[in-house]
């Protein structure tokens, strides 16, 4: 993974993303805030903390946050792995889904997240 001194991110790649697109228009300080406020859950909540967000009843939204504050305890994951995570736990749940992703080189489509 290549970690130069900039970051860019690709509006017209979030904008292609279900899951992405809500952040394509955000300016660069509402994005730091973004990540500040991930940091500010994510330094506060214990590892063992994060398995016990009952009041989070989707299972897909809970997986979803408590894998966003992992990045804060030092554990990113890149997109690849984490449509692994939600295929997973979709198939332990019985569930059958797919998730539109983005890839630079061929353009969006679709991958099973369940059987």
């Amino acid at each position: 993974m290549d970690k130069s001194d900039s970051l860019s991110i690709s509006r017209e790649r979030l904008k292609i993303g279900k899951y992405t697109r809500w952040a394509a228009e955000l300016t660069e300080e509402e994005m730091y805030g973004l990540l500040w406020m991930l940091g500010e859950a994510g330094i506060r909540v214990q590892a063992h903390e994060l398995e016990n967000l009952d009041a989070l009843r989707n299972k897909r939204a809970r997986i979803g946050l408590v894998e966003a504050l992992r990045y804060v305890q030092g554990a990113p994951k890149t997109l690849e792995q984490a449509l692994d995570v939600i295929r997973d736990a979709a198939r332990r749940d019985g569930q059958q889904s797919r998730c539109r992703v983005e890839s630079e080189q061929s353009g969006p489509e679709s991958r099973d997240l369940g059987h």
